[in-house]
Parts: structure tokens; sequence; C-alpha cells
């Protein structure tokens, strides 16, 4: 379960937004929860011409002022919880891929913009190599937590991986209704020429991927009854982001290792579009 917890902080709003959707769920699992700041290289740099100890003391100057903000933005949270608070200085995907690794942590959660975001967030290259070298679920906040998540889209390929984000979305959010999620490629679209012969295929490939859907749901751990299973045929980012808008989803979840299209998610121009188009928060479960 979720026992250990990470939030990724830059002093931003969305940052903000972050912290206090993992107080939520923090909060609910009784985790431990921890909030890292990374003071990145280029300001270190400012400090290269300066003797060593003077250096030493303008990063402890630096620290002292970054924590003092730290918890005068903890005191403005509606939700008030314990969180522990820790500066690291370097790289800052590699600080938050280490502390991951090396203290067991369940859960991240970052921020859709802000200063260590570029472009929207996926062009930043510290937030990508945090989601791409993730073996844990990354949570990427783009709203103001000011809801609980009711209206959850989860994409699927049939896939293990796609199983596992599956539950990992159930375990986090039980008491949402899920709308289960498979696009896929109408290459038959292409194939038969025919109207009549197109149709009658597209009614028999529904049909089948209809039940395919139920029984993934079936075998999956989670509750039946809180999934709705649809299938359409399109392109995955566009449709995921279509699909998520008109059902007014409040959180898209996909799975980053399958077997089909959407084992792009989070490599290549599929990943990129769907991170920068989707207006809603991501939960990326690898």
């Amino acid at each position: 379960m979720f026992k250990k917890i990470v939030v990724a902080t830059d002093f931003s709003k969305h940052a903000r937004y972050a912290l206090n959707r993992a107080m939520q769920i923090a909060e609910l699992f009784q985790a431990e929860l921890t909030c890292i700041h990374v003071v990145q290289q280029n300001f270190l740099d400012n400090f290269k011409f300066l003797q060593p100890t003077n250096e030493e003391k303008h990063l402890q100057d630096h620290v002292k002022k970054v924590e003092t903000s730290f918890h005068k933005e903890l005191k403005k949270m509606p939700n008030q919880y314990p969180v522990r608070f820790i500066v690291c200085t370097g790289r800052v995907s590699d600080q938050i891929n280490q502390y991951v690794d090396n203290n067991g942590i369940d859960l991240v959660l970052m921020g859709a913009h802000g200063t260590y975001y570029l472009n929207d967030y996926i062009l930043g290259t510290s937030s990508e190599s945090v989601i791409k070298h993730a073996n844990i679920p990354v949570q990427l906040i783009k709203k103001n937590p000011e809801f609980s998540y009711e209206r959850i889209l989860v994409t699927t390929d049939f896939s293990e991986s796609s199983r596992k984000a599956t539950e990992t979305a159930y375990q986090l959010y039980p008491n949402a209704q899920f709308l289960l999620l498979h696009v896929s490629d109408v290459w038959y679209e292409k194939k038969n020429g025919e109207t009549t012969e197109r149709q009658s295929f597209h009614d028999e490939m529904h049909h089948i991927l209809q039940n395919k859907l139920m029984l993934f749901i079936k075998k999956a751990a989670v509750d039946p009854t809180r999934f709705v299973p649809k299938y359409i045929g399109g392109y995955p980012p566009n449709d995921i982001v279509e699909c998520a808008s008109t059902w007014n989803a409040q959180l898209v979840v996909a799975g980053t290792r399958g077997h089909s299209a959407l084992h792009y998610i989070l490599i290549g121009s599929v990943t990129n579009r769907l991170l920068r188009m989707c207006q809603t928060d991501i939960l990326i479960v690898p």
C-alpha cells in the first residue's frame, strides 16, 4: 500500500497544488510524507568564484531561507498533516530519483508547471527523467485540489502494465467511478473498401473488445461495479484527451509498459501529445 509518499516542490503554484493533494492522500493512508526541494546546479554555479567557506555559508543561508518559506507555506495549506521537508543540491531528477530509490517510496507527486518544468512540464528534462526512471507511480498535478477524484479515466491495452495501473488507481481512489478505455487503431477502416463490410467488421470488433474489457475488469483486483468499459477506434493521445474531456474525468491513468500504442506512454510523440494536451491530473504507473 502507500506508506511513504514524496512530493517535489519548487514553490510554484502547481507545486502547492501537488503538496495539497499529497497531504490529502497521506492523511487517507496515514502515510509518511516527505517534501523535497532541490537546489539546482545553475544556482550553485553562482558561488564558484567564492572561497569554499563562503560558498558553503551562502548555500546554508539559502537553505535556511527555503526552509522558512516552506514552513510559511505549510501554515497556509487547507489540510494540516505532518510533512518532513528536506533540501538537496544537484540535478533535480537525479536527486528525486535517488531519494525514491534509497527510501522505499511508494508514490511521487509533482506539479505540472513551475521552475523545474519547461513547456507544460513534459519537455523539462528534469521532470521527464523522473517519470521515465521511476519504478513507482508518479502523479502529475495540474488542477487545484479543491475536489476529490470522483471520475477517473483509466487507459488499457490489456497488458499486465495496464492491469497494474488499473489496480493502483482503484487502491488510491476506491470511492471513484472509473471509465476503462481502450483506444484501438482503426486499421480496418482502410482495409475494407465497402461501407457495409466495414461496418460489419467494426461491429464485430466492438463486440469482441467490449467482452475483452469486461473480462479484464473481472480479473483485476477491483470492485467491478465501479468500472464502466468503453472501446473506441482512433488515435490514442487525441482520443484519450477527447474522451477525458467529454466524460469530465478528473484524473487520467495510464501504464507505461504495455504492448500496443499505449506502451509509448512516456517515450516519443504519443506521450508528449497526451501529457501536453490533457487538462486533467495524470497518474502514471510503471
